[in-house]
This record gives C-alpha cells, structure tokens and sequence, in this order.
C-alpha cells in the first residue's frame, strides 16, 4: 500500500496494481475508489483505516491490474518534482528519469509532449511571481 500525489495536489493510494482515488473521509476511516471509475464504469473500492495503514474492506475491478501505470505515475511525479526543484530544463527530466524505465513503463507515462509539458506546467505554476504594484 502506497500513496502518491495526482495532478491536483492530492493523494492517490496504489494498492495491488490498482489505484485509487480519495473519496470519503470519516473519523476512522477512508473510502477510495478506482481511478478508472469513470473511464471503465469501474465499482472497485477499498476502505483504509484512518492512518492508511489496513485495508477494512474492498469490492472487486472489472478491469486488470496496471502496474505500468502506476509506474509511470510514479515517474512523473519524480520529473515534476525535480522541475520544482532544480528548476531543469523538461526535456533532460524526461530524459534523465523514464529513459532508464522499461519499455511498457515508457509508454503507460503518455507521450513525450504530454509529460514535458506537465513539466513545464510544475515551472510556470512555480515560478516567482513579481508584484505589480508595491
């Protein structure tokens, strides 16, 4: 069980080659459903206690697991990061950070426009910003 950023800012939880989305919080515990819920009409769903920690209950995926997926999720929040960070150029990210990623881990990522501009979308969106008025 593990959790990793969305492109908004919040948590996803990737629980054997699935992942999902947060959807509910209660005072001991949290509802996630699939990520491909409304892609694929999927009705997979765990619950986590609180501390994310044990898996309370789950229903089953009309679709198979995707490890690449998560991989590759996985590796685009390294190369946002990384544009956040060193402020580097989103071509040597994607580089420097899929090209060592199996083929199927490449591919489940998007295209290579998608991702740089995700990362050039992290730059702008953390760029100084130089008041107008003092």
């Amino acid at each position: 069980m593990e959790l990793i950023k969305n492109n908004s800012g919040g948590l996803k939880l990737c629980l054997n080659g699935y992942m999902y989305t947060k959807k509910n919080t209660k005072k001991t515990s949290i509802r996630w459903e699939c990520s491909q819920k409304r892609g694929l009409d999927c009705l997979g769903a765990v619950n986590t206690d609180i501390e994310v920690q044990t898996v309370l209950s789950s229903k089953d995926h009309n679709h198979e697991a995707d490890f690449d997926k998560i991989e590759a999720t996985k590796a685009v929040n390294v190369m946002k990061n990384g544009a956040n960070i060193s402020r580097g150029r989103p071509q040597q990210l994607v580089v420097d950070v899929l090209q060592p990623l199996p083929v199927e881990v490449r591919a489940a990522a998007g295209t290579t426009n998608a991702v740089k501009h995700s990362c050039d979308v992290c730059l702008r969106s953390s760029a100084w910003k130089i008041p107008r008025n003092l």
